[in-house]
């Protein structure tokens, strides 16, 4: 069976869709025949008297009708509620072109005749297509495994990555969990909807192996609610993406993503003042040294959405600089301009300046780990220290309107080398600031970074990934 199923599926769209048509082509005149031997009680029933090939003519007419309401368009395996509307389409056109066949020629076809058709025709395609469609994912999926899939969230999201998943030939959706107690025991689309309590108890019985929330909507306090609550399974929690997808309807496997360390802090983050964003970016040249590192490249992430004139993106790694101008590049809408050089490079900070005319310096270039720095310290005392006293040199000297270091709460009474080359960083800052009026210079000490490079969030994720164990200092 198998060996006759396989060349069909794999075979161009155009033979699909005549292999279609002469399938349902042949099967009319049976329907036709139907009709008139249930009206006449009789199996030996003349069908369409009065004109020859009558039963051929009905056929012809079926066809031509879904062939222009275009149901021979729809792929059998996704097949939906727009496939039913083409075919009711169809259905009236093949009625009403019977009751004109009977009018213009002398075709014996009562008026119940056509109805009885039309209600065949549209379950003989109906069925006919679903059947092919379960015959097809029985025969060539029976020897793929495939993840069983309990979805968070019966909405609209939910049913839609559940149809998304129904069509992979490597997810299976097996129950949706919602809060809403009205659809516990419901099914939806052949799927059934538990509580959270209930899909608990159930997730290793039904053997689940994954749990992906459709809950595009919800806060991140929330989500983070949601996660707790499903920490006991022990299984993988992944999440669809954001609310644009999901209206345009384009949700797909491959936007299955992971659940964002973000959302495990248990509270919404402090939105940003769009204002306050703009004062020192809009319209102006801002300059990003460190442009490649996790606090640098996130700042050009963020400085590109405030419309600057230009950016400069200054990167001792040529990588790192290569990777983050290619990233910008995709969304920016400004000039960007990609410079390769240390922050130990004076002459080079203050050409840069001028010739690019930089009203904005975000100060981002420094050595940030601490064991790392506790093992160099003189590359973390020069990189950080010096650094940044060649940096503000730099932008003072040459009328940069704003600067800003970006520094770290390791600098409240240091205790470790790297938090020492910080602290010197910012006293050096503030004494310029006070020397001087020309250039505003603030400081902005970061707390941990959640998910940056070098933090034990990568690090976890990779020993968690690799088995364990998970290293704790």
């Amino acid at each position: 069976m198998k060996s006759i199923i396989l060349p069909l599926v794999e075979s161009p769209r155009t033979a699909k869709k005549i292999f279609l048509v002469a399938l349902d082509f042949c099967i009319f005149p049976v329907l036709i025949w139907l009709c008139y031997a249930i009206r006449q009680f009789d199996l030996g029933a003349e069908v369409v008297p009065n004109i020859p090939f009558g039963a051929l003519w009905v056929s012809a007419i079926a066809v031509v009708a879904l062939l222009v309401s275009g149901s021979y368009q729809f792929i059998v395996r996704t097949f939906n509620e727009f496939f039913i509307v083409k075919l009711g389409l169809a259905t009236i056109l093949t009625v009403t072109g019977l009751y004109l066949l009977a009018y213009s020629t002398h075709a014996f076809i009562p008026t119940s005749i056509p109805l009885m058709f039309g209600f065949m025709m549209f379950a003989w395609v109906w069925l006919s297509r679903g059947v092919i469609r379960l015959i097809v994912r029985s025969y060539l999926q029976s020897g793929i495994p495939k993840k069983r899939i309990a979805i968070y969230g019966a909405g609209d999201a939910g049913q839609q990555v559940a149809a998304t998943l129904y069509r992979s030939d490597e997810h299976l959706p097996v129950f949706f969990i919602d809060d809403n107690l009205s659809l516990s025991g419901q099914n939806i689309g052949g799927i059934p909807v538990y509580t959270p309590q209930v899909a608990l108890k159930c997730l290793a019985k039904l053997g689940i192996d994954e749990i992906l929330v459709a809950l595009p909507s919800v806060g991140r306090s929330r989500k983070s609610e949601i996660i707790k609550f499903l920490e006991p399974a022990h299984l993988k929690i992944t999440e669809i993406p954001g609310l644009t997808k999901l209206v345009n309807g384009e949700i797909r496997v491959s936007d299955i993503q992971e659940i964002d360390i973000i959302d495990l802090l248990g509270r919404d983050p402090v939105p940003p003042v769009a204002e306050l964003l703009e004062k020192n970016i809009k319209h102006k040249v801002v300059m990003v040294t460190g442009a490649g590192g996790s606090i640098g490249s996130e700042l050009c992430r963020q400085i590109i959405k405030n419309q600057p004139a230009k950016i400069v993106i200054y990167e001792l790694t040529e990588f790192a600089l290569y990777s983050i101008e290619k990233e910008l590049r995709l969304t920016a809408s400004c000039e960007i301009i990609p410079i390769l050089g240390s922050v130990l490079e004076e002459a080079k900070l203050e050409r840069v300046i001028e010739q690019y005319q930089v009203q904005t310096v975000y100060h981002a270039a420094a050595y940030k780990h601490v064991p790392l720095v506790e093992c160099n310290p003189l590359a973390g005392l020069k990189n950080n220290a010096v650094g940044t006293a060649f940096s503000v040199n730099a932008a003072v000297k040459k009328g940069v309107e704003t600067f800003v270091l970006i520094s770290t709460d390791k600098a409240v009474r240091p205790t470790n080398v790297m938090g020492a080359t910080k602290r010197m960083a910012e006293l050096y800052c503030q004494a310029m600031a006070e020397a001087q009026d020309q250039t505003q210079i603030s400081i902005v000490r970061f707390g941990n970074v959640l998910g940056s490079s070098g933090s034990v969030v990568p690090l976890f994720k990779q020993q968690i990934s690799k088995g364990g164990p998970i290293t704790v200092t």
